[in-house]
């Protein structure tokens, strides 16, 4: 009765389920259900000011001076002074003109 073709709808069912099986596996990636490959996403939000400026100083993107000056500033509230001028503030108020 059949011509020899009765067999073809395996293969169709097969290549469905492969199908939907990739689609699932889109929508998972899709909501988070992969894993991240980008490690500096999850560091970059629980490291502190400090451990920041300590690795910084490790990859050489600072200077010792440098490192010294923004840790006291970091740890201990800053030194006080901004320069040469003490007594003058580090921002003027609004519609103030500096001199």
């Amino acid at each position: 009765m059949h011509g020899g073709g009765g067999g073809w709808w395996i293969v169709g069912a097969g290549v469905m389920m492969l199908m939907m099986g990739g689609m699932m596996w889109m929508m998972m990636r899709g909501m988070g259900g992969g894993s991240s490959s980008a490690p500096s996403e999850s560091r970059g939000t629980t490291d502190s000011p400090v451990e920041v400026l300590e690795r910084r100083f490790a990859e050489g993107a600072i200077s010792i001076e440098e490192y010294q000056a923004r840790r006291d500033a970091l740890v201990n509230g800053g030194s006080g002074s901004n320069g040469t001028r003490k007594d003058e503030p580090l921002t003027a108020a609004p519609g103030e003109r500096r001199q």
